[in-house]
């Protein structure tokens, strides 16, 4: 009798080895298998089944939809097959085949779906996730997960793209269209099996939360299991401010098991910021800002400590100018999240995201910083900005739901006397205006009147241009400011200037300018991602960046450099 059933097409085979060689050679395309929570969709029920496990299958049985959701798996409902596959035709015994009727129908039996048991080792091969392609073509054009593209000579484009640029008359930038090649958007790497020390049983990586370095000991050899924990070795004033606001929002005791924890890194950056800008306008640049202006690069990651296991959720870059033109300056340069902040009854993943950004400023306030900034540059659905492979139904917000969440958060800051005031770019244009009207040669705003920062998206607009055709019988300088006035009016609400209120009890500024914590790995977003990807740590599923998580910790420990 058949032992093994293919959860797809319902073929069986004599053994189980028979069904996992099917499954790597038979690719069945149409995602049949719908999440009945997110309406995210598989192409097989083992997929569904591990994706309901992995992101909705509660922990503690304690929460809100805890029940509801133990209810949906256990009866097997948490999914629905939008469609059946084709009806198989099977040879009867006089060898002429017949299409199945209401007469000789036959149904296959309804497989049980059974609860996932953390004791049962697992053998089944699980790829790593891709993630977005930047294609050649548009600026905003990514090859998807899964997507196929055209390669050659380290350039890619999408296959529309391709097309676009292939039907091209003139200006073809493809060449010879013999040495593209067609490539699918996947990872062939599967995760790596574990074996348990005591009974040989496999598991995989992520599911053994074990590293590299320690023998693994799978549940069913420990009596009184629990996931191993590391603790986290860091200490700085800044990470213990932050991490106090966040647990006093969450109104939980601060144990091992409960609560959050704040990390940071700080490494030095030397710039010159007038370097790009038009030459009629260096000198005036030149005067403002000097020969060269240093700042700290600052990373932050947020992690959230629960019984179970640790998981970072949030992270950001932040960059602080102790001196920029005169003003102590502090912006956040990028942030990025994935959802598995365990929000509580009074807090949601929202609040618990804007809570990092305003103890930040809160903190940054407090040791002398007068002025802040952000800029609201919303990513393409599935970009990696810091996290490396995102749940694939995480849905990124828009430009204008991006902006809307900044202007929320600053408006919590305002209310809790962080911020004494703040305005978008409109605001801020309306102010400097408003003071040059005062004098007499009044021209309007000028670009040495927006702050730039590295990075920023007034100092990309402050760059010098390369002249194009319609522009070669004007001066440099009438070019630019031409360009330099288009880009107004649509970037009136994309970034924020804050003025920081003065505390009613300030701190020592030697509390961040004294001992600062660095480290080669984790204190920059390239060698994070770097060091993301070397190891197959991803944030793809909760089991995925649990494990990722405990690793990040090990490196903090390890490699944190204290200087003075």
């Amino acid at each position: 009798m058949p032992s093994s059933t293919c959860t797809f097409c319902s073929e069986s085979f004599k053994t189980y080895q028979e069904l996992v060689e099917h499954r790597e050679e038979v690719k069945h395309f149409d995602k049949l298998y719908l999440c009945e929570v997110c309406n995210a969709r598989f192409s097989k029920q083992n997929g569904v089944e591990n994706h309901f496990r992995d992101n909705h299958l509660p922990v503690s049985g304690k929460g809100k939809d805890d029940e509801k959701m133990n209810r949906m798996w256990d009866e097997g409902t948490f999914f629905t097959k939008s469609e059946k596959p084709e009806p198989k035709k099977e040879p009867n015994s006089d060898g002429i085949k017949r299409q199945a009727d209401d007469n000789n129908s036959q149904k296959p039996p309804v497989k049980k779906v059974k609860k996932f048991d953390p004791t049962k080792p697992s053998t089944s091969k699980y790829k790593y996730s891709a993630t977005n392609i930047k294609c050649s073509g548009k600026k905003e054009c990514r090859i998807r997960p899964g997507g196929s593209y055209m390669f050659a000579d380290d350039t890619v484009y999408c296959m529309r793209c391709f097309g676009v640029e292939k039907r091209k008359k003139k200006d073809n930038i493809l060449g010879d269209i013999n040495n593209w090649r067609q490539l699918e958007n996947v990872v062939e790497t599967f995760e790596a099996l574990k074996e348990c020390g005591d009974c040989r049983g496999l598991w995989h990586e992520s599911c053994s939360m074990t590293l590299a370095t320690t023998t693994f000991i799978c549940y069913k050899c420990i009596t009184g299991y629990s996931i191993p924990k590391i603790e986290i070795k860091h200490e700085c004033p800044l990470s213990q401010f932050m991490s106090e606001r966040m647990n006093k929002l969450c109104g939980k005791p601060v144990t091992r098991n409960t609560g959050i924890a704040v990390v940071n890194f700080t490494s030095r950056r030397t710039v010159d910021l007038v370097a790009d800008r038009p030459d009629h306008l260096k000198e005036q640049f030149r005067n403002k800002y000097g020969n060269t202006t240093n700042y700290t690069q600052r990373m932050i990651y947020v992690i959230q400590r629960t019984s179970k296991a640790d998981v970072i959720f949030f992270s950001m870059i932040c960059h602080e100018y102790e001196n920029h033109a005169g003003t102590k300056y502090c912006l956040i340069d990028t942030l990025d999240s994935v959802p598995y902040f365990t929000p509580t009854a009074t807090v949601s993943r929202g609040a618990a995201h804007h809570e990092v950004m305003v103890s930040y400023f809160d903190f940054m306030r407090r040791v002398g910083y007068e002025k802040a900034h952000l800029w609201a540059n919303a990513p393409v659905q599935g970009d990696n900005m810091i996290f490396t492979c995102h749940p694939m139904a995480q849905k990124y917000l828009s430009q204008v739901e991006l902006e809307g969440y900044y202007e929320n958060m600053l408006a919590k800051g305002e209310i809790a006397g962080i911020f004494k005031k703040w305005k978008n770019f409109g605001g801020f244009k309306e102010d400097v205006e408003s003071n040059l009207r005062k004098k007499k040669d009044y021209k309007g705003i000028q670009p040495i009147h927006i702050p730039i920062f590295e990075g920023s998206q007034w100092e990309y607009f402050n760059q010098k241009y390369e002249p194009e055709p319609e522009d070669k019988e004007n001066s440099e300088a009438a070019n630019f400011m031409r360009k330099f006035t288009r880009n107004i009016p649509d970037n009136l609400t994309n970034t924020f200037w804050m003025d920081l209120k003065k505390p009613d009890e300030p701190m020592n500024p030697e509390l961040l300018e004294g001992k600062r914590n660095s480290h080669e790995d984790l204190g920059d977003k390239m060698s994070f991602l770097e060091l993301c990807v070397e190891n197959n740590w991803e944030f793809s599923t909760l089991r995925r960046a649990q494990y990722a998580t405990m690793g990040i910790i090990d490196v903090i420990n390890r490699l944190t450099v204290v200087q003075d």
